[in-house]
């Protein structure tokens, strides 16, 4: 039994060592495994990522830097053109705003005029269409007028008469000398009239 005990212990060391050796061989071959796949994780990055020295980096930062101030060159440039463009915009309004000013107020004082004048106006379109008049011409041609063709205005408002001489006379006998003016900026006919019955007798 006490040999049995002994060969027993001694092969139970023996195995015990063996494992021992296995686990240490195992644990080493894992290391060496782990260290392998490290090696190659770094080699294909720094494959995607080759080291740079230090020049390149310098000459990369200058190409960096000179892009960024010719972005915020041209930046700069397109504002100024924007805010050049605004004053622009603002004076051309302002301007045409003076201008229309202008015109109505060119537009009431000939307006007033019209109305004041003794004559009678009467302005026609290129059609030969009455398309404004003054208190005066309806005073002597009577209404309506504003829209009629004035060939109808002279068939119901005129009756010539052989002693008519420079002057015409009207259905109801008065006598008006007639001046027809050619429009300067836009087509159609201007038409004076005047009273001149008094002047006849």
């Amino acid at each position: 039994w006490a040999g049995f005990e002994a060969r027993s212990e001694g092969e139970f060391m023996s195995q015990l060592q063996f494992v021992g050796l296995s686990s240490e061989k195992a644990s080493a071959a894992s290391g060496e495994s782990s260290a392998n796949a490290a090696a190659d994780v770094n080699d294909k990055v720094t494959a995607l990522f080759p080291e740079q020295n230090d020049e390149a980096v310098g000459t990369a930062l200058d190409l960096f830097n000179q892009m960024s101030q010719q972005i915020t060159d041209s930046y700069r440039t397109l504002e100024s053109r924007v805010n050049q463009l605004s004053g622009e915009l603002s004076a051309e309004s302002q301007q045409r705003q003076a201008e229309l000013e202008q015109k109505e107020e060119l537009a009431d004082r000939l307006s007033t005029l019209l109305h004041a004048l003794p004559a009678g106006v009467v302005v026609l379109d290129s059609q030969g269409v009455v398309t404004q008049t003054n208190p005066a011409a309806i005073t002597l041609l009577g209404e309506p007028l504003d829209g009629e063709r004035w060939v109808d205005v002279i068939r119901r408002c005129f009756a010539p008469r052989r002693d008519d001489g420079h002057e015409v006379s009207l259905k109801d006998g008065r006598r008006v000398s007639i001046e027809i003016r050619t429009m300067e900026n836009q087509p159609g006919q201007l038409i004076l009239l005047t009273d001149l019955t008094e002047t006849r007798h």
